[in-house]
């Protein structure tokens, strides 16, 4: 086998393990029991969220640099708390909805009251609650893919590829974008429109391995493998 064909098999092995969601958005199995210990962590780590935000917010200095690395490190851990107690857990619709009273103000918790209802098989309230959050985001990607997933749960095409496509420009390593765009192009018998997004994406981030990877997969789908060894070729700086 050539370098080049070891070099491409490689790429799509990389590529299918990349650009995998986090943990915040998948839709969790439930747990048997319910987990108050999650609860009350989740309570204090919104507790410590809100308290250091509230301090951020009074601080004339924004670009303190220590507390906004601070700031990132408790989201981190009140997503891995509400996780927990609202997605995985039986009772999460009663924690959220207990939280959101305790927090009305929180954003974190609307967007996860929208992932509880998604993952409890209402899809339309879920993506009321998307879209609303949409409108003053500040985690476009994960907001973008609850919408896609709201909008594909709901059979509303060609709402949900056009999701998907907002999803991936938003956020090109999205696996599940891409996906969900092979799937729909495949059936349709468009995999050549396909292909011009994903080479509009590539000359916006010409370094991208992933995004390589995935244009060697449409072109091998289009059934030019001559093509897709070109442009690995033309990455690589081979002849």
């Amino acid at each position: 086998m050539s370098a080049l064909k070891v070099f491409t098999s490689l790429i799509l092995v990389f590529v299918a393990a990349a650009g995998a969601p986090r943990a915040q958005g998948q839709l969790a199995p439930a747990a048997t029991r319910s987990d108050t210990s999650a609860a009350a962590r989740a309570r204090r780590a919104l507790r410590e969220l809100e308290r250091l935000e509230t301090g951020l917010a009074a601080r004339r200095d924004t670009t303190d640099l220590g507390r906004r690395s601070e700031q990132k490190r408790r989201l981190v851990a009140t997503r891995l708390a509400l996780d927990t107690a609202v997605l995985a857990a039986p009772d999460g619709r009663i924690t959220i909805a207990v939280l959101q009273r305790e927090y009305p103000g929180a954003a974190i918790l609307r967007e996860y009251e929208a992932w509880r209802l998604l993952l409890d098989g209402e899809p339309a309230e879920a993506l009321v609650r998307f879209d609303g959050l949409l409108r003053a985001s500040r985690r476009e990607s994960a907001l973008l893919r609850g919408r896609a997933r709201a909008l594909e749960a709901l059979q509303r095409e060609p709402d949900a590829t056009m999701a998907w496509e907002r999803l991936l420009d938003a956020d090109p390593s999205s696996a599940e974008a891409f996906e969900a765009l092979w799937r729909r192009h495949q059936v349709a018998g468009s995999l050549g429109t396909f292909h011009h997004s994903i080479q509009r994406l590539r000359l916006l981030h010409p370094g991208d391995t992933v995004l390589l990877a995935r244009e060697v997969r449409v072109l091998q789908g289009l059934g030019l493998p001559d093509s897709a060894a070109a442009i690995v070729r033309r990455f690589t700086g081979g002849t």
